[in-house]
């Protein structure tokens, strides 16, 4: 949004939209943030949901995550600093929700 604009403007950083991964579109936004003598790399992304989980958008979730974790390796390979952060719409497990009763059929919990 606004906000982080106004942030990358500040720290002169240069973003770019990330390009399709496999013809499937990634919502992410990567950057490169220059310190001192090295980098650090930044990527904010939105994971699909999956919602609901009995139609195409949880198969379409999963492979997104593939997709990611593929991209992901990728941007490993420049060995600097990386930073994954944005919106991964996954609870990993029951500790990380408040009620996971109310989550067992949700795309977040499967």
């Amino acid at each position: 949004g606004p906000v982080i604009g106004l942030v990358l403007l500040f720290l002169g950083l240069r973003w770019r939209p990330s390009a399709a991964l496999d013809g499937a579109p990634l919502a992410t936004v990567e950057g490169v943030l220059p310190l001192g003598n090295g980098v650090v790399r930044l990527a904010s992304i939105y994971l699909p949901n999956g919602n609901p989980p009995n139609t195409e958008k949880y198969p379409y979730k999963l492979g997104w995550m593939k997709r990611l974790a593929a991209h992901t390796r990728l941007l490993l390979a420049h060995e600097e600093p990386l930073v994954l952060a944005g919106d991964y719409n996954v609870i990993p497990e029951p500790r990380d929700a408040r009620d996971p009763a109310a989550w067992v059929s949700d795309a977040l919990f499967l």
